[in-house]
């Protein structure tokens, strides 16, 4: 201690203190103007300290960092910006141990908080320079704000965050290598998938985890995450293949693998994405399964049995060789569905394959082809032999006896048989002939077989079947057909008059004649002509409605009865084409009405539910043909969702001159009033019948009657409307109504 003028002590440190604040200021003082230019052009906070770790000088960062001017924090201690909480951090307090200021050492840096002069803190990272050596000299202390560094981590972190949750949510399994192919990641699927838990896998090579085999050859595959390495992009697996799980077990897999690169760019490992394709595999063999299999009898379809016929026709191009083709039909089929029902004929169909594979060999082709109709390709076969099966399956066919609900059924078979060879042509060709040739043994009084070459006159018939069907599929490609239509009229007073016709069909025959509908229908269902025709009628049809529509603004649209066939009622694609034709060209869904036959109708039942239900909700209406020529039709007419019932000609023919006839057209004309279904009769000839039909309470007739069938087009393609004749109340016959012109 020193002593004072007045006898007094003055501390030591005090006096040092005071000595080290005056070369403190010296320093300040001495600053030069380049140096004071460096330190403010730093892009970092920098505090100079002395070397009792107090401030002596400030940049100009500094100052706008703490919100303090360099003379506001001469002489104080870090702790004046650094909060209390890490002074241990940064170091012992300098009067305890005696050491540097509460900072780093020399080269070395720490992350802290630092504090403004309002209080607030933000991150920092703090490092010291030394500014000369020994005891005495000052130093310079960096601080560098890292609350934007410190955000994107927090964002970095809640990213990684979020995808791991997302991998951990993923459906498929996710496996990430690093750059030496072991596993540094499972996802939970992934552990399922592999058998391996993530503590198990993490660190094991990729093969070892997820070894795959091809599902062909059964050997070891390269996994992708090598491919990827090598190829340095994202690559697929080919299909195939296999995983061996860890407790042995196969499944079939599919997977992706693409690179895991650093901010740079250098690839620092692979994420593989795997799916199970179990399910996949099974759905694709049942759609594959359904697309060539028939669903009822498990037999090959006409498309795949074509697909093969197809394939052999080819190889004949290459190879000389003799195939046989046969053609079966069911004899008594229909008195089995018409006496038992369908589910009857269903259980006969499916019955027959075992009963038909028995008598085949082991790489014959057999297919259902057709409601009733099976298809036999026997490959490298003479015909000797083709015919030796043939026969079998005949026998057998003629001893076997189906049984249902207590009845017995004997079931024949008429078989058509025909070379394939080189010199057979197309298929179409060829199912043509074996069809023809089944046909054949059907007219011969069938249960029996019929081998081409055919009789001269069966061959000329052939030939002009041929024909006809060439002329049929021509007529549906150039539209060479043309629509009929006949007035349907009320018979009784109350019922509202409007202009409603049955759209007839016919064909020029190149002479100057027509052909009605039943003189080539029946060769155009046979093979299968009939959806085509179908659409053409009804495509036809609405465009002429749609032509009435724009020149007749004021008149209501006319109502067109067309005739569907059969196949109609299977087809799923009929009511979406109908519904599309209606949109695109304006016209009202309630301008058609769909007949269907009584016959075609109850084949399938709950089909035809569905099928009329469907057109139903579209806006068109539903009637049902013929109806009454079946007692079926009585018990499920209220199945039926319908808008009118059409009693057949043979009825009505006869109806003013048989009272058994009578009795049955008064007997469906009350049946239809009881569920609320107005009646319609065919083909009536005479006014004596329009007045029976009148006191029997039918509502609608049509016939020649009224008027005969007429064109519905003049020359130009014009829609022309028929007259509408209809019954006064003593059943004369009166025009209701010119021709109208579209």
């Amino acid at each position: 201690m020193l002593e004072s003028a007045g006898s007094s002590t003055v501390p030591r440190e005090c006096f040092l203190a005071a000595e080290s604040t005056q070369r403190s200021r010296d320093f300040l003082s001495a600053i030069t103007t380049e140096f004071r230019d460096l330190l403010d052009a730093a892009p970092d906070a920098l505090v100079v300290l002395d070397a009792s770790g107090l401030v002596i000088a400030l940049n100009a960062e500094a100052e706008h960092f703490f919100g303090w001017t360099e003379q506001q924090l001469f002489g104080e201690e870090m702790g004046r910006f650094i909060p209390d909480r890490f002074q241990r951090l940064l170091g012992a307090d300098r009067r305890e141990e005696g050491g540097w200021p509460p900072v780093s050492l020399a080269g070395e840096s720490v992350n802290c908080f630092a504090r403004r002069r309002d209080g607030s803190e933000f991150p920092v990272e703090l490092s010291r320079r030394p500014l000369g050596q020994g005891p005495e000299a000052r130093s310079l202390v960096m601080v560098r704000d890292l609350t934007q560094w410190r955000r994107a981590q927090e964002s970095r972190s809640r990213n990684n965050e979020g995808a791991h949750s997302a991998l951990e949510a993923i459906g498929d399994a996710v496996i990430t290598t690093d750059e030496s192919g072991s596993i540094t990641y499972l996802n939970p699927v992934a552990e399922r998938l592999t058998g391996w838990t993530g503590s198990e896998a993490i660190g094991q090579s990729l093969d070892a985890v997820l070894p795959l085999i091809s599902e062909i050859s059964r050997l070891p595959v390269p996994n992708t995450a090598v491919r990827c390495f090598a190829e340095g992009r994202a690559v697929e697996l080919e299909e195939g293949l296999l995983l061996l799980r860890r407790d042995g077990t196969e499944v079939p897999v599919g997977d992706s693998a693409a690179p895991i690169n650093d901010r740079n760019g250098v690839m620092t490992g692979v994420v593989m994405v795997i799916q199970d394709e179990s399910e996949k595999r099974r759905v694709g063999h049942r759609l594959s399964y359904e697309a060539s299999h028939d669903l009822l009898t498990g037999l090959l379809n006409r498309r795949e049995f074509e697909r093969r016929l197809t394939h052999t026709l080819a190889g004949l191009a290459q190879m000389d060789g003799e195939h046989a083709l046969l053609c079966l039909d069911l004899d008594r089929f229909k008195a089995v569905n018409d006496s038992c029902g369908h589910d009857a004929g269903d259980a006969l169909l499916r019955s027959l394959g075992p009963l038909l594979n028995g008598q085949l060999r082991k790489h014959d082709t057999l297919a259902r082809i057709g409601g009733d109709e099976f298809g036999v390709l026997l490959e490298n076969c003479e015909m000797a032999e083709a015919e030796r099966i043939a026969e079998s399956i005949r026998r057998e066919f003629d001893n076997y006896h189906f049984e249902w609900a207590g009845n017995r059924f004997t079931i024949g078979v008429s078989i058509g048989m025909v070379p394939v060879t080189a010199g057979s042509g197309g298929i179409a060709g060829v199912l043509r002939l074996a069809d023809a040739a089944c046909y054949a043994a059907k007219e011969g009084g069938g249960n029996r077989i019929h081998r081409q070459p055919v009789l001269a006159e069966q061959a000329s018939r052939l030939v002009g079947m041929d024909r006809q069907v060439t002329r049929l599929m021509r007529a549906i490609e150039e539209g060479q057909f043309e629509l009929y239509g006949q007035s349907i009229v009320p018979l009784q007073p109350a019922l509202k008059l409007a202009r409603r016709y049955e759209i007839l069909l016919r064909l020029p025959d190149g002479h100057g004649r027509m052909q009605k509908a039943a003189d080539f229908l029946p060769q155009a269902e046979r093979y299968r002509l009939m959806p085509a025709i179908d659409l053409w009628v009804i495509r036809r049809a609405i465009g002429l409605l749609r032509e009435w529509r724009r020149q007749h603004t004021r008149s209501p649209l006319p109502v067109f009865s067309i005739n569907l066939s059969a196949s109609a009622l299977a087809d799923d694609s009929l009511i979406p084409t109908i519904v599309e034709e209606l949109t695109r060209h304006d016209v009202a869904p309630g301008s058609l009405c769909f007949e269907v036959g009584e016959r075609a109708a109850l084949v399938n039942l709950s089909r035809t539910v569905r099928f009329f239900t469907n057109m139903r909700t579209t806006g068109c209406g539903m009637a049902l043909e013929d109806f009454g020529t079946g007692v079926t039709s009585l018990t499920y007419l209220r199945t039926l969702p319908v808008d009118f019932l059409k009693i057949g000609g043979s009825f009505v023919n006869e109806v003013a001159g048989d009272p058994m006839y009578r009795s049955i057209v008064h007997a469906v004309t009350q049946i239809g009033r009881s569920v609320g279904i107005p009646t319609i009769a065919k083909q009536v000839g005479n006014e004596n019948a329009v007045r029976v039909l009148q006191t029997l309470g039918v509502d609608y007739a049509q016939g020649r009657a009224f008027v005969p069938p007429v064109p519905l087009t003049d020359e130009a393609g014009n829609l022309v409307l028929p007259e509408m004749l209809v019954p006064e109340a003593d059943g004369r016959l009166t025009i209701a109504g010119r021709t109208h012109r579209a």
